[in-house]
């Protein structure tokens, strides 16, 4: 009977396996000491608010993801696995070490397992049944329904500096605008200087005061470096030049 009690076991493997938190297990983004050091971000709640996203594709989670990033949140981590059950409070807790704000969760249908496995014992060597010494007791028939969970991880921003978030330029815009470099708006924060000066999703920055922007990283220092002043920025909007005056808030 032992290879009865090792197939047992097996199946008792995935029970254990899901005392493991699967949401910290797949969490890839900052670590809970990058979320507590970073200034810019407000003080860690005492607990997360968990919300139901959208949908777990690439639409519904860009459609909320800016709506966040124009409410004042920065995106800190997500979570993604494969499995029969999703608990949140499992993601409450994940967020809760991180120090995150706001929990939004996603789950989709995976589709159906299904299968049959052989329940077997292996028999003293006088008394085989067959020639692999086990002794076929049954069949077992499994139907395991599988889901998509994920999770994205949101920290509230102190006071912006500017107010918009941008990325590198995709090569796909710089071949329409004709100019490789810059740092494309993809969402302006409400009440920020930025909403202030009329700045919209597309547009694409290309100078600070007196710095170039090529892209995410210059446009963080320039706006870290020029933190509490009144500003000239040039951006291209419909692939025209144009120049807004803006003042910028202090460094939090």
């Amino acid at each position: 009977m032992a290879s009865c009690v090792r197939w047992i076991a097996a199946l008792a493997a995935p029970i254990a396996a899901a005392c493991v938190n699967p949401y910290q297990q797949s969490y890839q983004g900052l670590s809970p000491e990058q979320v507590h050091a970073a200034p810019y971000f407000e003080l860690p709640p005492g607990e997360p608010t968990v919300v139901a996203g959208s949908a777990l594709d690439q639409r519904g989670v860009q459609s909320d993801s800016l709506r966040l990033l124009e409410n004042g949140y920065s995106p800190v981590g997500w979570s993604l696995f494969r499995g029969g059950a999703g608990n949140p409070d499992s993601a409450k807790e994940q967020g809760r070490q991180l120090g995150a704000h706001l929990v939004v969760l996603y789950s989709r249908n995976a589709g159906v397992l299904t299968g049959v496995v052989a329940i077997a014992e292996r028999v003293p060597q006088a008394a085989l049944t067959n020639e692999g010494g086990v002794n076929i007791l049954g069949e077992a028939f499994y139907h395991i329904t599988r889901f998509d969970f994920g999770a994205t991880y949101w920290v509230k921003l102190r006071r912006p500096i500017l107010g918009a978030s941008v990325e590198d330029v995709p090569w796909e815009v710089s071949e329409q605008v004709g100019r490789p470099t810059g740092a494309v708006v993809i969402a302006v924060i409400r009440d920020s200087p930025a909403r202030s000066a009329n700045f919209i999703r597309g547009d694409i920055i290309v100078r600070l005061a007196d710095r170039e922007v090529t892209g995410l990283q210059t446009f963080n220092d320039a706006v870290l470096r020029h933190a509490g002043e009144a500003v000239d920025v040039v951006f291209i909007r419909h692939g025209e030049e144009q120049l807004a005056h803006v003042q910028l808030n202090p460094k939090p």
